[in-house]
């Protein structure tokens, strides 16, 4: 393509985004080739930020808690970060992450409007988020078939935007990531400090870190030992949630003992397994179907896949990784709250089958036949992503701009809208 042509269409792409976002979402999708395609669909993350919906009464969610703490530290007489950060790492605090405080009193010196606060989170957010999709589309060479692309979009699905609602956690996931991958997948090492760097946005990525470091000392070649442990640990319905406690207590700092302590306490337990039994029926298929899913590929690419994964030793890495991180998510996931860290594992897991499935799927008749019976689950379990957020976004993340976001303050979710039409 002609060069200033090139700068003419970036351009045009440019304008049309910041007249209309979601339409630059929607051509970031469609030329998902470019260059600049991952930055047209950062802006979109910053712009969705900006008309995020905090959810509020019954389904109020870590958001309200975070708009709550901005207008209070807009209020309040505090002139230094040490003022907020005091106590962080004591035994007496409660915030651990150093991330999600600073950023809100810095938004807080400028503006008690929660808006500019979710549209910070989404900056940040939205640019690893950003990077560690292309990271995974730019490898795809050549034609996408077209099987391929709802494995594609589940990807971006394991940790969408409207992650923002809890921030801390999921910001975290996408840091991780970012770090990790170019490193499992291309031997580059550069970026690990990010992963690292994940345990200040929220503590419990000390985990990750520890399985992404352990990783480096087990044999590469133990492929069919990462296997069986996957297939293991799926059957372990139980563990001694006490045990769990006393070791952590008594082996890391003080500071995380009372979160630990938080989150594997009896109250909590309970109150996480009711919440659990109330989950409505379509929330449990779509999460099986992403579970089943994933343990169907797998054993279809052991099955069938062993000779592509040793003509891709980068790949294989990948892999052996996925299986090893997801063995470990489902042990944790016995522990409430601990479930998040499948979402971690399946990342990878993710961007994995992106690439395996298109490498392979044409010279493996079982993978291909495979995704094609999934198909209807699998669109079901996107709906399903997809609804699951329209509790965080209304009319005008799809048809407004930055102007007619600060026009209107209409705060009605879709998924509100959408049930009083049905």
């Amino acid at each position: 393509m002609n060069h200033n042509l090139y700068k003419t269409i970036i351009k045009q792409r440019i304008f049309l985004s910041l007249l209309w976002p979601f339409g630059g979402l929607l051509i970031s999708i469609r030329e998902f080739r470019y260059p600049y395609a991952k930055n047209l669909f950062w802006w979109f993350c910053i712009f969705f930020g900006l008309t995020f919906i905090v959810a509020t009464g019954p389904n109020s969610a870590d958001s309200a808690r975070y708009a709550e703490s901005l207008v209070k530290l807009h209020q309040a007489n505090i002139t230094s970060i040490s003022e907020v950060m005091k106590g962080l790492y004591s035994d007496e605090g409660k915030t651990l992450d150093i991330y999600q405080s600073l950023m809100t009193f810095i938004v807080s010196r400028f503006t008690g409007n929660p808006q500019f606060l979710f549209l910070s989170y989404a900056l940040v957010f939205g640019f690893f988020y950003s990077r560690t999709l292309w990271y995974v589309f730019d490898k795809i060479k050549g034609n996408i078939r077209l099987y391929l692309v709802p494995i594609m979009i589940l990807y971006a699905l394991v940790c969408p935007i409207w992650n923002i609602n809890g921030v801390r956690m999921w910001t975290a996931l996408q840091i991780f990531v970012y770090g990790a991958l170019p490193y499992l997948l291309d031997g580059n090492p550069k970026k690990l400090y990010w992963s690292v760097a994940s345990v200040l946005f929220h503590f419990s990525f000390f985990i990750p870190v520890v399985i992404l470091f352990s990783f480096q000392f087990l044999p590469k070649k133990w492929s069919t030992f990462y296997f069986v442990f996957f297939l293991l640990t799926s059957f372990i319905k139980e563990i001694n949630i006490g045990a769990i406690t006393n070791f952590a207590t008594n082996h890391m700092p003080a500071f995380l003992a009372p979160r630990i302590e938080s989150y594997t306490n009896s109250d909590y337990i309970q109150n996480q397994t009711v919440a659990d039994q109330n989950l409505a029926f379509h929330v449990i298929l779509a999460n099986n179907i992403a579970h089943y899913f994933i343990y169907i590929m797998v054993i279809a690419i052991w099955l069938k896949g062993k000779d592509v994964l040793n003509n891709h030793l980068r790949l294989k890495q990948l892999f052996n990784y996925s299986l090893y991180s997801y063995g470990i998510a489902q042990i944790l996931a016995l522990i409430p709250s601990g479930g998040r860290f499948v979402s971690v594992a399946n990342m990878f897991m993710y961007a994995f089958l992106v690439l395996f499935i298109h490498v392979s799927s044409r010279e493996i008749s079982l993978i291909r036949r495979t995704i094609q019976f999934s198909m209807p689950f699998l669109i079901f379990a996107i709906i399903f992503q997809i609804w699951a957020g329209m509790l965080f976004w209304g009319p005008n993340t799809l048809i407004g701009n930055p102007v007619t976001a600060f026009m209107t303050n209409d705060a009605t979710p879709f998924m509100t809208l959408i049930k009083q039409w049905v």
